[in-house]
């Protein structure tokens, strides 16, 4: 195998595996803000308070800072072991799950004037049992990968193959 052909070979690898790693989400955190605590003049000048899937709760007495910097009467210190409260949403719940997920309260859900409940009588489907997985839920995900990877390969072939009778 030539040297351009193994740099084909390398970059075409590099695009198909690059595919997989950019699923990965994170919640980013907001910009830090400055805390104070004007009982104990105390100032907190690095704190992560926010992202897209939670909010800290500040300690009793202090406060959100207006100023970008500490007031410089103030001891400089840094809080730790701050709470926080989760938020509960869908992408919070889709890539952290746990307590990011929406809690549903059956007290909490009352009947709506505008929600219409429609029960159907036909005879159920055959369901999975527990434990079970439905088998129809991996075939199109399996499916579309392997035309993916079999229409990619195909297509380079294609080009490795054009290249060489031109030569």
């Amino acid at each position: 195998m030539t040297v351009k052909n193994r740099l084909i070979l390398a970059t075409f690898a590099f695009i198909l595996l690059s595919f997989g790693v950019v699923q990965t989400v994170f919640a980013t955190p907001d910009t830090p803000r400055v805390v104070v605590n004007h009982t104990t003049r105390e100032c907190d000048p690095l704190v992560y308070w926010r992202d897209e899937c939670g909010e800290v709760t500040l300690p009793s007495g202090w406060e959100y800072h207006t100023e970008k910097t500490c007031p410089a009467e103030y001891a400089v210190t840094e809080l730790e072991k701050l709470e926080w409260k989760k938020f509960q949403n869908d992408f919070c719940c889709q890539n952290y799950g746990g307590m990011n997920c929406p809690e549903e309260n059956p007290a909490s859900l009352s009947p709506s004037p505008l929600v219409t409940l429609v029960i159907e009588t036909t005879t159920p489907t055959a369901t999975p049992e527990p434990g079970e997985s439905d088998p129809g839920s991996i075939v199109l995900p399996v499916t579309g990968g392997l035309s993916l990877l079999a229409g990619l390969g195909l297509g380079a072939y294609g080009l490795l193959a054009r290249k060489h009778k031109s030569q």
